[in-house]
């Protein structure tokens, strides 16, 4: 399943900033997240239209930097059962559950430790790298998808400190309709002026 998104500028203020997505992964150590999709330089009256998916995926990240093939998660809200990962680089064992409206993901090296990380993906769209702790790894990810303005589609963004960011916790709409508005006195802002549910 997927939502699109349809922006449209309908501010009149000339700026080189691009439409940001990004989504904050909770258990990183670190808070920063970089944009995982973008409309850039969007002219006044221009509209895009960006299609982001809800399912979740991950590959193993190994020592040598070399990574593993791509394996789907469930878009569960109950305990799942523990999924065994067999490789010649050892055995991982994840599980996956719902929580206060976040996927929890567990992984335990439990043979071998050339696994250094996971990718975490929504789609295609890389939205997170995080490093094992010893054997263990958890990774909590929610459906918030955070919308903002920036310089930079791969720019390092402060989830707290970015302004103006529009938080869509966007599954089960099936479009959303977001629009710039602003001008020079005013500066400019994102807002939604529609939604479409399944």
């Amino acid at each position: 399943m997927f939502t699109d998104f349809y922006f449209t500028n309908r501010s009149n203020i000339r700026s080189d900033h691009n439409i940001v997505f990004f989504q904050k992964i909770t258990a990183q150590k670190s808070l920063t997240t970089r944009g995982f999709a973008s409309i850039e330089k969007c002219q006044h009256d221009w509209s895009h239209k960006v299609r982001l998916p809800w399912g979740l995926s991950f590959r193993f990240v190994k020592r040598s930097g070399n990574t593993m093939p791509v394996y789907h998660l469930k878009m569960r809200y109950v305990k799942q059962k523990k999924a065994f990962f067999i490789s010649k680089e050892g055995i991982v064992s994840m599980q996956q559950s719902y929580d206060n409206g976040k996927q929890h993901i567990d992984f335990v090296q439990m043979k071998g430790n050339d696994f250094i990380a996971i990718q975490l993906y929504r789609g295609a769209f890389l939205i997170g790298e995080q490093y094992f702790m010893g054997k263990y790894l958890n990774v909590q990810v929610d459906s918030i998808i955070h919308v903002t303005q920036c310089s930079d589609k791969n720019e390092s963004l402060l989830a707290d400190t970015v302004q103006n960011v529009l938080n869509i916790d966007f599954i089960c709409f099936k479009s959303v309709y977001l629009t710039r508005i602003g001008d020079k006195n005013k500066g400019s802002t994102i807002k939604i002026d529609a939604v479409e549910k399944w």
